[in-house]
């Protein structure tokens, strides 16, 4: 059975006026042409002071697709945004969505001021078209995710833009629509609340969901998107693979502007180095041997790869807590664009072999560096370090390469990655073993 069409977009185009003035007069008169029969195809054309937005758009997206729209300011990315969630309506061509949309578009511009956070989800809510049995099942989740506290029952006026973002998704994504459109919002959520997003978005997908996004980081583009649209002055310039679109939106970047691309070197260690880590002797707490990564493809039906790190040390002393952090830069960058911190392990005294995994890494096809620390678990200190001042450890995501797979050069803030550090073996020994 085929998979049914969530959203149909048919050669639609939107015109805007430059200037209040014409805006008004215009829109008066076109009140009225839709009242009487149309004569001959004056939509198609330009009245003076107007302007194409958009210009025979056309696509569909499937049950469980998920669409990353880009383009530079101007392009027409918001604008198509709001056609599909109906506050527009085309000047020509038609849209068509199978079901309910949940849609984060424009940021807080629906919520009320003066009224709490509680206020504004039973209102927002409304405008979802929750119906008040569902937005009582839901309340607790939507509160559970919004993540506010007490300032749940403080007044809007008073939130931050963050605050605000987590108000808005949380009850965008917990009406139970069909498609989710997202327009900008993460871009203003911490790393915590990104990943969030980021992972109910993943599940929200595989259930059948439908997803647009508008952003412009394209690391979370790729991490959240399989396919991706590159719109141009109001045009479909490429339809296909998310990799493809970004490389097409950076290459232009790059020739347009190359001098804001610059990076200058960053080679300091994430956490200083704990004076005190050698308070019991002149011995370090444990001296690393060897490390390894491995970079593995994804699985059948899997949109990311992931990676493991394999450490092999020996510990001067028992009970000692660490925590792994790994931070992933493209070959030519100088940013991290990844950045893992593990769950604590608790070492014995001896030979140990340490495995680090992080089971989702979403990486562009190139070459990748990474740079390593083992972190004190009390008070997140660096006890020992590879890459930062040293050569790092290196290592390759097959596929075809695009011209610009250092995306580092686009995105101003790192995405933060769950992994987990096990112990993989021990051996007791009163002298560590030499390479």
């Amino acid at each position: 059975m085929p998979e049914r069409n969530i959203l149909e977009v048919k050669d639609v185009s939107q015109r805007f006026s430059r200037s209040m003035r014409h805006a008004l007069r215009y829109g008066v008169y076109d009140i009225f042409q839709q009242l009487i029969p149309s004569h001959g195809d004056r939509a198609r054309k330009l009245r003076p002071g107007e302007f194409w937005a958009l210009s025979d758009v056309g696509f569909t997206l499937k049950a469980g697709e998920s669409l990353g729209i880009l383009g530079n300011n101007g392009a027409g990315k918001s604008t198509l945004l709001k056609l599909i969630a109906g506050i527009y309506r085309p000047t020509v061509g038609h849209i068509r969505v199978r079901g309910r949309i949940g849609a984060i578009v424009e940021l807080g511009s629906a919520f009320a001021p003066n009224l709490s956070g509680r206020e504004n989800i039973r209102l927002q809510a409304l405008l979802h078209g929750y119906s008040p049995g569902l937005l009582n099942r839901q309340m607790d989740d939507i509160l559970d995710f919004a993540d506010l506290g007490d300032f749940i029952d403080s007044p809007v006026q008073h939130y931050s833009t963050g605050m605000r973002a987590r108000l808005g998704f949380a009850v965008a994504v917990h009406g139970n629509p069909d498609l989710l459109l997202v327009d900008e919002v993460l871009a203003v959520g911490d790393l915590s609340f990104q990943n969030k997003c980021l992972r109910l978005v993943e599940n929200f997908r595989q259930n059948g969901g439908a997803v647009v996004y508008v952003g412009h980081n394209p690391f979370q583009m790729q991490a959240s998107c399989q396919r991706g649209i590159m719109l141009d002055k109001g045009c479909i310039q490429f339809d296909g693979s998310i990799v493809s679109a970004i490389d097409l939106v950076l290459r232009g970047a790059e020739s347009a502007s190359p001098s804001d691309l610059k990076l200058y070197a960053k080679d300091q260690l994430p956490f200083q180095t704990n004076p005190d880590q050698n308070d019991a002797g002149d011995l370090p707490m444990f001296e690393v041997h060897h490390t390894a990564i491995s970079y593995q493809l994804p699985s059948p039906g899997a949109n990311h790869g992931s990676a493991t790190i394999e450490f092999t040390l020996y510990a001067h002393r028992s009970q000692v807590r660490l925590n792994g952090l790994a931070a992933f830069f493209s070959q030519q960058g100088t940013h991290a664009i990844a950045v893992s911190i593990s769950h604590a392990v608790v070492l014995s005294s001896g030979m140990q072999k340490l495995t680090m995994e992080v089971p989702s890494l979403p990486l562009l096809p190139g070459n990748y560096l990474v740079k390593l620390c083992l972190l004190d678990e009390r008070n997140a200190f660096s006890l020992w370090n590879l890459g930062w001042s040293d050569k790092p450890l290196d290592f390759q995501v097959p596929g075809e390469a695009c011209l610009h797979s250092n995306i580092v050069k686009s995105i101003s803030s790192n995405i933060l990655f769950t992994s987990h550090m096990y112990l993989t073996s021990s051996e007791r020994s009163d002298e560590p073993t030499k390479k």
